[in-house]
Order: C-alpha cells, then structure tokens, then sequence
C-alpha cells in the first residue's frame, strides 16, 4: 500500500467509504497466490500504447500484438508461476474467476453501488456480465495438461528474457 500512512490508519480512513472492493482487496493483499491461474490464458493486460501484451501485471512481456495484427496472439496461462507476493488488482482478475476454485465475489459484487434514490451504479446489461465469472465460457485445463504445463512453463519464461531485457534496457536509455 503505497502511502504514508500505516496499515491502521489507511484502513480506517478507506472504511469510511465502506467499499466492498476495499475490503476485497485487504483480504488478498499480501497473500500468494499458489492455485492455477488462468490469467494470460483468460485475460491478457495490454499497454495500449505500445501494443506490449503479457499475462497480466507481474509477469514479463510476451508479445506485441501492435507489431503485426495478421499474427495470431498467444494466449498462455500464468498457471502456477506467479510472480508477485499477491495478485495485483485481483479485486478485478480474481473477482472475474482466473483462479476457478478461490470463490469470491462476482466483479458485480465489489464494483456496483446502490445510489439514495434506489438506482445502481451498473446498467443491467454491465451488472449481467460483470456477474459472471471466465470459466463459465472457458475451458478448465484437464490434470495431464495443467501437469505439462507446470513443467514446461519455466523454458517458456526463459525464452522471455532476451526480449524483456532488450525493452528494459531501452527504456532505460530514453530516460536517461
């Protein structure tokens, strides 16, 4: 939690607000996640700018799928190969189901918002599909291909290295 406040003041200054993504949120924070994750497989975090696409925050750049859009883009599983201490806006990924078996609440649940005058902060229509959760229109891996995956994961991430290293160090550079 990037402040200056500690952990007792910020919780009682953001309890005020009685969010139920901030309570989601204190309830993950800081806690490995160890399950499958389908994240990359899913979903898959874009910078919109550069076209750079990975799995999700953590995990190193896979792709550019600005480069060349007749390509095909990869989708990958993060699988058991997080790489954070916690899932980073989990009150999204998580509530969105990359992790089938953690339960949570629904995306709808944390986001929405009942207004004074009865009315609610989502459409119907957004409510419905924030609702439901990615495996309920994706396929779960099966034991034999969550295991080959488990094992191969680690060559794939390896191949990562030269390409990240080229982009941070380029970056770097234009900062300078």
């Amino acid at each position: 939690m990037y402040t200056k406040l500690g952990q007792e003041q910020y919780e009682k200054l953001w309890n005020t607000f009685n969010s139920t993504m901030f309570e989601f949120k204190l309830g993950i924070f800081y806690k490995k996640r160890r399950e499958f994750c389908y994240a990359g497989k899913w979903s898959l975090y874009v910078d919109l700018i550069t076209g750079d696409a990975k799995a999700c925050y953590g995990q190193p750049i896979s792709q550019n799928i600005f480069k060349d859009i007749n390509k095909p883009i990869h989708f990958k599983a993060v699988g058991h190969y997080c790489r954070q201490p916690h899932c980073y806006n989990g009150h999204a990924f998580l509530t969105l189901g990359v992790i089938p078996q953690l339960k949570t609440p629904t995306y709808a649940d944390i986001r929405n918002r009942v207004c004074r005058d009865g009315s609610e902060w989502l459409s119907k229509e957004v409510k419905k599909t924030f609702e439901s959760k990615l495996c309920e229109t994706n396929q779960e891996y099966g034991k034999l291909k969550k295991f080959f995956h488990t094992i191969l994961m680690p060559f794939y991430y390896a191949s990562l290295i030269p390409k990240n290293k080229e982009k941070i160090m380029k970056r770097l550079k234009r900062k300078r």
